[in-house]
């Protein structure tokens, strides 16, 4: 019998991509997002006590052109 997810006592791994940012300072080019966009991300990495773990080279690992901007991200 699998035990459900809630009863586990050891850590756990989640990887994907969430394709969207924590916030603003995640972001370069392009206008500022309403700080209410971040709401569904940082709600679920809160109530899921999630973390972004340590990375290393390009911080800002998207681009693309939206309307006239260049626009760069760190997706997570």
């Amino acid at each position: 019998m699998i035990a459900p997810m809630n009863a586990r006592d050891s850590p756990w791994y989640i990887t994907g991509d969430f394709n969207d940012i924590l916030s603003n300072a995640e972001k370069e080019g392009g206008p500022e997002r309403a700080e209410g966009s971040f709401i569904d991300l940082r709600s679920f990495y809160s109530e899921g006590d999630l973390y972004d773990l340590p990375h290393s080279g390009d911080l800002l690992s998207w681009r693309g052109i939206r309307g006239d901007h260049l626009v760069k991200c760190r997706l997570d």
